[in-house]
């Protein structure tokens, strides 16, 4: 599941704040402890730019980045293509 950078912020906040346990904080955010682990991490090593570094899976994408990289890849001969999809 893809959060939004808005609600990864807030637990980190939470999570700094002190008061609860993290896996009270996890709980609260409906998140794993994992996932939130992953953020702490992550956060500690590169702040918040790092929240958003992860690259979707095409079954991510929104209807409009399915239908760019539909035209994108549209004219490119199927062998390029096929590399593509590989890499993501």
């Amino acid at each position: 599941m893809v959060y939004p950078i808005q609600t990864k912020e807030a637990v980190i906040k939470k999570v700094l704040m002190g008061g609860k346990l993290h896996h009270e904080i996890a709980s609260e955010a409906g998140i794993g402890r994992s996932t939130l682990t992953y953020w702490l991490k992550n956060h500690k090593k590169n702040g918040n730019e790092n929240l958003t570094d992860k690259e979707k899976r095409p079954q991510d994408w929104s209807v409009e980045q399915r239908l760019n990289a539909l035209m994108e890849t549209g004219a490119m001969p199927e062998g390029e293509r096929v590399f593509i999809s590989k890499k993501g």
